[in-house]
């Protein structure tokens, strides 16, 4: 009987991410299985920076840009047991760019400066809202207070 191989989601990813994905057989007769995701005269069917272990079955890499350039991609992996028997299934691998962060400038405002002899400064900071493209965009100040 051939192994069986636990269904995977499509997947998502964006240059420059971590992967770690496992992908788990059963052989029905307890053998050892090998995972592999290069199907011959197609080639590999995983995105550029990813890899499969053959003993695991566990994707792992860095989402590289060469990655972009066939995406989707319809990756399938195929489980061998140690009878050469074989079974296949078929995901959709999606790769987006990295998003865009432009530099947009704060504006600092001081506010509530106590009299002179004292360090104390409140600054407000004036920041850009973020869009959903920004939206993990953290603005930074910093800002030098000298006493006199």
């Amino acid at each position: 009987q051939p192994s069986t191989i636990a269904l995977v989601l499509d997947q998502q990813n964006v240059v420059g991410d971590r992967v770690a994905l496992p992908i788990v057989a059963t052989d029905p007769e307890a053998g050892t299985v090998r995972y592999s995701t290069d199907w011959g005269n197609i080639g590999e069917t995983l995105p550029a920076g990813l890899a499969i272990d053959p003993l695991t079955g566990l994707v792992t890499g860095i989402v590289v840009p060469d990655a972009l350039n066939l995406s989707p991609y319809t990756v399938i992996v195929t489980v061998i047991d140690d009878h050469g028997l074989q079974t296949s299934i078929a995901f959709t691998w999606t790769i987006e760019p990295q998003a865009q962060v432009t530099d947009v400038p704060a504006t600092v405002v001081p506010t509530d400066i106590v009299p002179e002899g004292t360090q104390e400064v409140t600054l407000t900071e004036i920041a850009p809202t973020t869009t959903p493209e920004m939206s993990e965009v953290t603005p930074e100040a910093t800002a030098q207070v000298e006493a006199r």
